[in-house]
């Protein structure tokens, strides 16, 4: 019996702790949309809690040279994207994780206007091109929602040296060891038991304390796991209907070309979530995609990942690094190009150069247009894993994490540019 009210003061601090933290996550999504889909209206929740906490996105991006010969190429076009992702992924804050089932899509029409092309001496070479965002649509369905502890989230092993040192300090000063160890041992001991009970469902936790969730705290942890796995996703609406202005510039043959996106008044772009669109866009997609207008049918070569990633996603957090194989096969019935995109694996890299996830490429073909040498129709599919970990809680961590089918299609018509 001498077990029992240890036990019983356990199940009393673990259960106390759960529901503080579904109530301060459910005070800190108070009144922020959690909506499901959107159709180019409404207010747009900022991921990872909003300006605040967000490090400021580069507006100007730097890219791999590209040859005098691949701005002809360059064409005025209009653009249908449709990406699919479907799987279960985790939003994580002050040592609890909210856990769902997500199918996430997304359609996005935009138009691409050219503006000018310029050949300089040297190899300097200036392009500018407005885009335009006609139309963003998205939609989210979430399902199997659940919440766990979190220990990797919370301040475990820094509030334990501070105990260590705390108790060093007491036992210089009083000489008394005694109360010393009893706090180390009793430190200790929690600290297992919290590790033991790391991944274990909220439901789970509060029935072996003998609770069961009320309807209220039943309704926060519903609304608490769709506002998280929100914040992984929604971030696009932002683009809709705005139109920008992107500039390509190389100063000579063979240094890199910069590029550098503005509204199309020349206002700069503030927005985290527009940015992380913008920094895909690429008017020289058809170069990247088949640089050799004269490759024959069983003709390999490799591209750039990161020169691709407009047409594999429109929104992840980070930039590519990766070769992927692409093969001319046989023409087609209509007598297009077809352009096999071998499976590979792609790093997704931040900015301060981490590697926040990968993505596995299964299948991907592209549909050449002959004549002009451009892409007109791309699809791709594979699985995705992504993790980002964020520190802006003081000594408390936050994090995005999941894993996903993904399947992306990018349909483009050449448009008249008069």
């Amino acid at each position: 019996m001498a077990g029992t009210p240890k036990k019983t003061l356990i199940c009393g601090i673990i259960a106390g702790f759960i529901i503080i933290m579904i109530g301060v996550l459910g005070y800190i999504n108070l009144g922020k949309n959690v909506g499901g889909g959107n159709d180019d209206e409404g207010d747009v929740e900022k991921p990872y809690g909003g300006k605040n906490d967000e490090k400021p996105i580069k507006d100007e991006i730097e890219r791999k040279p590209v040859v005098e010969s691949a701005v002809s190429r360059i064409v005025p076009r209009m653009i249908k994207a449709e990406f699919d992702l479907s799987g279960r992924g985790e939003s994580g804050d002050w040592g609890v994780s909210g856990v769902a089932n997500f199918k996430y899509t997304i359609i996005v029409i935009a138009e691409s206007i050219i503006d000018s092309k310029e050949i300089l001496p040297g190899g300097e070479i200036k392009v500018t091109e407005t885009r335009t965002f006609k139309t963003v649509q998205d939609s989210l369905v979430i399902s199997d929602v659940d919440m766990k502890l979190d220990i990797s989230l919370l301040p475990i092993d820094e509030f334990s040296t501070a105990i260590d040192w705390t108790v060093r300090g007491w036992e210089a000063i009083t000489g008394n060891v005694v109360i010393g160890e009893s706090v180390t041992m009793g430190k200790d001991y929690l600290k297992r038991v919290l590790q033991n009970l790391d991944g274990t469902s909220v439901r789970s936790l509060l029935g072996a304390c003998g609770l069961s969730p009320s309807k209220e705290i039943e309704r926060q942890i519903n609304q608490t796991v769709q506002s998280s796995v929100l914040k992984a996703f929604g971030g696009i609406r932002s683009i809709s209907k705005k139109s920008y202005k992107i500039t390509y510039y190389q100063k000579s043959s063979g240094e890199p070309m910069y590029v550098k996106f503005t509204y199309s008044d020349g206002k700069p772009v503030t927005e985290n979530d527009e940015k992380m669109v913008l920094r895909r866009v690429n008017a020289f997609i058809d170069y990247n995609l088949v640089r050799n207008r004269d490759c024959m049918p069983g003709q390999s070569w490799n591209i750039n990942a990161a020169d691709m990633q407009e047409v594999f996603d429109p929104y992840a957090d980070g930039s590519y690094v990766g070769i992927v194989k692409a093969t001319r096969k046989a023409n087609n019935e209509k007598g297009e190009w077809v352009v096999a995109l071998s499976p590979t694996t792609i790093d997704i890299i931040n900015d301060s150069n981490n590697t926040t996830g990968h993505m596995n490429l299964a299948h991907g073909v592209a549909i050449v247009n002959p004549e002009l040498v451009s892409v007109t129709e791309l699809s791709v599919g594979g699985m995705g894993q992504g993790q980002q970990v964020n520190r802006h809680h003081l000594l408390f961590r936050a994090r995005i994490a999941g894993e996903c089918d993904f399947s992306g299609k990018m349909i483009t018509t050449v448009l008249n540019n008069n």
